[in-house]
């Protein structure tokens, strides 16, 4: 499970990326002060289809689930690679959008393991951005201005062999898997493949980076002082 992730590169990095899918864009997105933790609930960057070509949004990380009564109790912030023909994705399989990140942290344990462990961050060899599969749903209009947001959530798969002990990680796409990624077609379930461990590395971090009140600063993906980074 994936509760935090950071985007720290700039509008420049991140538009290439985008223009990188040979893709309608609707327009460039706008220069933006770096994101130095995102977490569930935050609002985060998304690149999602329209009619007339692909959007950027800022979207709150918990999918809003339409249709129900009552909204789930705990946040609906990553979904499951191989339940995503079940309730609730299956009612949103073709509003699919891509996350661009930097990296993410991933605790040092099984995903069903309970008790504490330390985090570890993960980011590309090469340092540049890349794309995270995603769903995205409205929210309900704002009572007060009207205005409608979009919401989001986060694909998870099996984890590769860089992830230290935690079984799941986000599914990474490549430029090709992107655009089916994107396509208005059924759900393409064979482009969500783990992402392959030599173009990545990790490292433990410091605990600061669990707690969500504390200010998101760059040290929070920095490796622990002493420790070596796996790779």
């Amino acid at each position: 499970m994936c509760n935090a992730y950071n985007l720290t590169h700039r509008s420049k990095a991140i538009n290439e990326i985008a223009r990188a899918l040979q893709m309608p864009l609707l327009g460039e997105v706008q220069e933006f002060s770096p994101r130095y933790r995102i977490g569930i609930k935050q609002r985060g960057l998304i690149l999602r289809p329209t009619t007339r070509g692909l959007t950027w949004k800022w979207a709150r990380w918990s999918l809003y689930i339409p249709g129900v009564k009552e909204q789930p109790p705990y946040p609906m912030n990553n979904a499951r690679s191989d339940k995503l023909l079940a309730w609730p994705w299956r009612a949103l399989s073709r509003q699919r959008c891509l996350i661009p990140a930097t990296g993410f942290w991933e605790p040092e344990k099984l995903a069903r393991e309970k008790g504490t462990a330390p985090w570890s961050y993960y980011t590309m060899k090469d340092r540049e951005p890349f794309w995270m599969a995603g769903l995205w749903s409205e929210e309900p209009p704002d009572p007060e201005t009207g205005e409608v947001r979009d919401s989001y959530t986060l694909i998870i798969g099996d984890a590769n062999q860089i992830m230290r002990i935690h079984d799941r990680m986000p599914v990474i796409l490549t430029n090709e898997a992107a655009r089916r990624w994107l396509g208005s077609g059924p759900l393409p379930a064979d482009i969500l493949q783990v992402h392959p461990a030599e173009a990545m590395e990790g490292w433990r971090v410091a605990d600061s980076v669990k707690n969500s009140r504390v200010e998101p600063t760059p040290e929070m993906a920095l490796p622990i002082q002493g420790r070596d980074k796996q790779r």
